[in-house]
C-alpha cells in the first residue's frame, strides 16, 4: 500500500476560531452525489421528526444506536435532514460545529450541538490482510464493519456509555491525547464489507474527528517519538484537499479503499 507521510501536527492548546468552509469545500462531504463516496445523513437529536423540539439524552441515545448494532431505528425518531452529502474521508481537523449543520443546508433550523452523522456504504481495501481503524473525535467517532462495531473512538471528556473497549493501548497521538485503536478485521481486496461511520457533537463550540487505518504488518514511518504515522482512510483522493488545522500526524493514501454505495 502506497502513501506519503505528512507533517500536519496539531498542538494542544486553546482553539482559535476558525472560519466556516463554503459548502463546495465542506470537510463532511460534498452536497452532489459522487461515485466511491459513503452517504452521509445528519439528525439533530434535539428535534423529533415534526421539527419539535426534545429534551436529548444525547450521549445515552448515541450508545444505544451502536450498542443495538447500529439499528437506524434509534436516530429515527429524530429529525433527519432530507439531503445527504458524500464523503471520500472523515478527517476533520478542528474546525465550528456550526460547519455540520452548514454542509447540509440546514443551518436555519439545525443548531451547532446535539447532532450526529451516520456516513454509510460498501468498501474494501485496496489490498487484502488485516485492518483496524484508528481514530478520535471531539466529541464522538465511532466504526463498524457488518454491523460490528470496532471502534469507539471519542474525546476523554464525552462519557459515551457503550460496551466497546479497545483492546490494546493507542501508539498515535493527536490534539486530544491518545486517538483510540480499533479491533483487527480480516478484509480482501474482492469482498466488500458494509461499513457505518459515526460522528457528532454535543455542546457545540469546536468539532473534530479522525479516522485513521492501519494494515497488520505493514511498515509506516514515525514521528521523533516513535509513533507509526498512519494514513488516512480514503476513498479517493481527497477533495477538497486535507484542511489546515490541528489533527493528528498523518499520512495520505495513493492506494485508495473501494466503496460502493
Amino acid at each position: 500500500m502506497k502513501f506519503i507521510a505528512t507533517a500536519v501536527l496539531g498542538l494542544v492548546g486553546s482553539m482559535p476560531a476558525l472560519p466556516l468552509f463554503s459548502q463546495q469545500e465542506s470537510v463532511f462531504g460534498r452536497s452532489e452525489q459522487v461515485e466511491s463516496a459513503l452517504i452521509g445523513i445528519l439528525y439533530d437529536l434535539k428535534q423529533n421528526q415534526q421539527r419539535e423540539k426534545q429534551k436529548p439524552n444525547y450521549s445515552s441515545v448515541v450508545a444505544k444506536f451502536i450498542d443495538n448494532d447500529w439499528d437506524e431505528a434509534v436516530l429515527n425518531q429524530y429529525y433527519r435532514v432530507s439531503k445527504p452529502i458524500y464523503a471520500t474521508q472523515v478527517f476533520i481537523p478542528y474546525i465550528d460545529a456550526a460547519a455540520a449543520p452548514k454542509a447540509f443546508k440546514a443551518e436555519a433550523y439545525v443548531e451547532a450541538r446535539h447532532w450526529v452523522i451516520h456516513y454509510k456504504g460498501q468498501v474494501s481495501p485496496p489490498v487484502d490482510g488485516t485492518y483496524r481503524f484508528v481514530g478520535q473525535a471531539d466529541d464522538i467517532l465511532a466504526v463498524a464493519v457488518n454491523g460490528e462495531t470496532v471502534l469507539v473512538g471519542c474525546h476523554p471528556g464525552s462519557g459515551l456509555p457503550t460496551r466497546w473497549q479497545a483492546k490494546e493501548r493507542p501508539r498515535v497521538t493527536s490534539p486530544c491525547g491518545w486517538l483510540t485503536t480499533g479491533d483487527w478485521v480480516d478484509l480482501r481486496r474482492d469482498k466488500p464489507v458494509d461499513i457505518d461511520i459515526l460522528v457528532g457533537e454535543r455542546p457545540g463550540g469546536g468539532f473534530a474527528a479522525w479516522l485513521l487505518v492501519e494494515r497488520k504488518g505493514e511498515t509506516y514511518p514515525t514521528d521523533d517519538k516513535g509513533h507509526p504515522i498512519l494514513p488516512v482512510f480514503q476513498l479517493a483522493q481527497s477533495e477538497p484537499a486535507l484542511a489546515k488545522g490541528r489533527a493528528p500526524m498523518h499520512a495520505l493514501n495513493q492506494s485508495f479503499w473501494h466503496c460502493k454505495q
